[in-house]
């Protein structure tokens, strides 16, 4: 993998420009790359937490080692699977002309902007430009309008809140069980 390459591309890829976005879609070794700038989004921001506390009021939350581990995993986790998923409803439900792993590899280089969130303050621009990278992405390249693009947004919004509701609430009742069990 070429480092300089694939940082290059990612950044030209944040900064818009189409030919770039076309080119990693369209490469066959792009998809690795695209991981492993989500897992290293995911690793930053889970670091820049645990050096940053968050403080609401009078208290200063910081994560323990274990628990920034574990959210590090977790997120990385669900950033593939959501490019996945995203990638999938794109295609099979709202015929987007950007196949999965198009999509997937495109918004995997975009995570670049994850590197922000080293600094918990900087999320909010990372989240708010990769989102603009997203509409671009599934407009210019996907051929999707506006409509199928916040229908997209709606459903993604209700499976991850199905999904997210059904674990939290397994987690919620085995660790019910497990303390009324004595374990």
């Amino acid at each position: 993998m070429d480092f300089q390459k694939t940082f290059s591309q990612a950044f030209e890829i944040v900064k818009l420009k189409e030919p770039a976005m076309h080119t990693v879609a369209k490469d066959p070794h792009a998809l690795q790359p695209a991981l492993i700038i989500t897992v290293l989004g995911s690793a930053i921001g889970g670091l820049g937490t645990y050096l940053f506390p968050r403080g609401m009021g009078f208290v200063t939350y910081r994560s323990d080692l274990p628990g920034v581990v574990i959210a590090i995993v977790l997120a990385a986790l669900v950033a593939i699977a959501g490019l996945f998923l995203t990638g999938f409803l794109a295609e099979r439900v709202f015929h987007s002309k950007l196949d999965m792993h198009g999509y997937v590899k495109v918004m995997g280089f975009a995570n670049i902007l994850a590197l922000l969130t080293f600094y918990p303050p900087l999320a909010i621009v990372s989240g708010i430009w990769t989102f603009v990278v997203f509409c671009v992405v599934l407009s210019k390249l996907g051929k999707l309008g506006v409509g199928s693009i916040i229908l997209l947004i709606l459903l993604e919004i209700l499976i991850f809140g199905v999904l997210g509701s059904l674990v939290g609430g397994m987690m919620g009742v085995s660790g019910g069980y497990s303390g009324m069990m004595g374990y």
